[in-house]
């Protein structure tokens, strides 16, 4: 999937550098999978994936499991 991306950019004339694209390359890829996740199931498995890599989001739910306690 990572390729068919890298060839539609090259196709849009979209510029990148092999630099940019190691930094951006794991959220590519997490966005990928997301989207697929949406596209075969809902919203709720694009969340549960994008989430699972979101530093604010973890945080906040330690603090409301904190609070619960």
């Amino acid at each position: 999937m990572f390729d068919i991306l890298l060839s539609e950019a090259k196709a849009a004339k979209i510029t990148y550098t092999d630099s940019i694209l190691e930094v951006s390359r794991p959220n590519l890829s997490l966005q990928l999978k997301a989207q697929i996740a949406r596209d075969l199931w809902d919203m709720n498995e694009y969340y549960h994936i994008i989430n699972n890599n979101n530093h604010i989001y973890q945080r906040g739910v330690e603090a409301t499991r904190k609070e619960s306690d």
